[in-house]
């Protein structure tokens, strides 16, 4: 049963992109993705268009600043 688990885990589906880990892996891909295809995009129209409250987002987002895939100016 242990081995089915650690298949499922290492299963593509559960890979990260970019290097973000963790529980947050999912949204963290979601708002990465949003920002390559609309670039310059602000916190709040991420929100809006992904359906994510807004400091879900934020916090998002200062994981994708220190792993250093996204810069915010």
């Amino acid at each position: 049963m242990l081995g089915e688990i650690l298949r499922t885990l290492k299963a593509p589906a559960f890979q990260p992109v970019g290097g973000v880990s963790g529980g947050l892996s999912g949204g963290v891909n979601e708002v990465l993705a949003y920002i390559r295809e609309h670039g310059g995009c602000r916190a709040n129209a991420i929100a809006l268009a992904l359906a994510m409250p807004l400091r879900t987002v934020e916090r998002h987002l200062g994981v994708l600043k220190a792993n250093g895939e996204i810069e915010c100016k």
